[in-house]
This record gives C-alpha cells, structure tokens and sequence, in this order.
C-alpha cells in the first residue's frame, strides 16, 4: 500500500511542480524536454515566412554538402573505374591528374591513408563492377 502511494506521488512530481513555477517535463519518446523554463528568455515569435527563410536555408546547406560528397564519390568512381594495370604508363595520366585536382577542390585530400605502397589510389569499387580492365 505504501510502496503503491510512493509510486503515484513520484509519477505525478513533475505535473505537481508546475503550480511552484518550475519545469514541467513532457513525456516524449526522446530525451526529457523542459516546456517552460523561467530561466530563459522567452522564444522570439517568428512568422511563418521567416520560419520557411531559416528552413530553405538549412535546406540548401544540406544539399551543397550533399552534392560535394556525391562529386566526390564520382570523381572517385571515376579515378577507380580507368584501371592503373594494364594500360601502358602515361595512358591516362592527364584525365586522372585532372580528377585528382578536382578531388582537391572538392575537398577531398588522397593522402597516405588512401594510397597504396606503389601510390595507387585505393578502391572504392567490387570487382564486378570494375570491369575487364581490372581482371
């Protein structure tokens, strides 16, 4: 009976502490979320044109990361794809310079890790999908 009463009282505490002005904690899935903290300053009111602003900013900062990783992985795919075994040396050195300094701008270093002790770049592709060149 005890144990029972402790239980409710435990359960309802933080309903009980909003009447002295303190946090009231939601239930959510996720983390505990503070609803109403007199500590802080209340929430500027944004409009929903403003909010859309903030949004497509976000937005178009997610896509250009989006679309440097996915030039990097082309470029990549690009650099695996041309195999360095058995074309003759000098083949096809101008296009994959030219890819590897396009790496470089897009941000993405080749340096020790990503290199071979013969200084081949690493794969990033299957056999299969590398082709006859590779076999």
């Amino acid at each position: 009976m005890v144990l029972s009463l402790v239980a409710t009282l435990s359960s309802c505490s933080a309903t009980l502490d909003a009447h002295y002005g303190r946090p009231v904690y939601a239930r959510s899935n996720g983390p505990v979320r503070v609803i109403d903290d007199p500590d802080l300053p209340p929430v500027p009111y944004l409009s929903p044109r403003q909010v859309g602003k903030i949004k497509a900013i976000r937005r178009d900062e997610r896509m250009k990361v989006d679309y440097l990783e996915q030039r990097k992985r082309d470029i990549l795919f690009e650099l695996d794809r041309q195999g360095h075994y058995r074309r003759p040396r000098g083949y096809d050195d101008f296009r994959r310079n030219r890819l590897q300094n396009e790496l470089q701008k897009v941000g993405f270093r080749i340096n020790q890790e990503h290199r071979r002790a013969d200084n081949r770049v690493y794969s990033v592709l299957t056999n299969e999908q590398r082709g006859y060149w590779r076999r």
